[in-house]
């Protein structure tokens, strides 16, 4: 079969037929890298995989990092985060904490070197629902005024595991809940675009700015840059892998689904560089 890349909208996100990552011919992995520069988002079709073999085809894209969900990793692959949405804790109100943020974000922003890739593999999936939706974050500071553009790139995200997430562990809030500082804007390294970069709810404050005005300003930004111009919503398949580059997108998942009959994703992360 053919390796074709195909755009899945006009916003971000292509698709890649004909290869199989359990055994790649030589350049694919550089030619699939090059397409998520491009697209930002690109999903793998027809992918068959044992966590070994996922752990295997996701190291080929660099170095897998740590994750602060520690609850949730694997314990025989220790890189892969399980999302299993039928493992459901309550919070303090008793109230569910389901997996996967339902708010615009990018991944462990928190971290000194942000991971430059998530990469996703489905394991199993509902009936219908549980799409993850993507925003192209550099669309999305391209469409701004060069005037508000000029002040954005002035700001300064400090970045912390705010209050104590779901799944994490004491251990996890000593070694990452210190703040990290990154620019608001940041510049992707390989392709020189700036997008608009954070997490908001780990966005402890905006230099300058306390927490709630801080977060105004980002939910302004996300309701005016966030539309049918810039998001891709993906209908996941069965052998979907996907990779997303954190350094230009960001993500959400969407709840509309039976959460008693069980959507599993995989996940790992590929450490990325300091955010400029």
């Amino acid at each position: 079969m053919e390796f074709t890349i195909n755009p899945l909208s006009g916003a971000l996100g292509a698709e890649i037929t004909g290869t199989n990552l359990n055994d790649p011919e030589e350049g694919i992995i550089d030619a699939i890298k090059d397409a998520v520069h491009e697209y930002l988002v690109v999903v793998i079709r027809n992918q068959s995989m044992t966590p070994a073999q996922y752990a295997t085809a996701a190291s080929r894209f660099g170095t897998m990092a740590e994750q602060h969900m520690s609850d949730l990793m694997m314990k025989d692959q220790p890189r892969i985060c399980r999302l299993d949405s039928s493992i459901v804790p309550l919070d303090e109100n008793g109230k569910p904490k389901l997996i996967g943020s339902g708010n615009w974000h990018t991944d462990h922003t928190n971290f000194k070197r942000p991971p430059k890739y998530t990469i996703l593999y489905a394991e199993k999936l509902p009936s219908k629902g549980g799409d993850t939706g993507f925003a192209n974050m550099q669309k999305a500071f391209e469409s701004l005024p060069e005037d508000e553009q000029a002040k954005l790139l002035q700001l300064k995200t400090a970045n912390a595991l705010v209050g104590k997430p779901a799944h994490t562990t004491d251990e996890d809030m000593e070694k990452y809940g210190t703040p990290k500082i990154h620019p608001f804007i940041r510049t992707h390294p390989a392709t020189g675009k700036k997008a608009i970069y954070c997490h908001p709810q780990k966005v402890a404050y905006i230099e300058g700015m306390d927490r709630e005005t801080s977060l105004d300003l980002i939910a302004d930004l996300q309701a005016r840059t966030i539309n049918s111009n810039t998001m891709y919503r993906h209908k996941w398949q069965p052998g979907d892998m996907l990779i997303c580059d954190n350094r230009g997108a960001m993500h959400r998942a969407f709840h509309d689904y039976d959460h008693t009959e069980g959507r599993i994703m995989h996940r790992i992360l590929i450490e990325g560089e300091v955010p400029v």
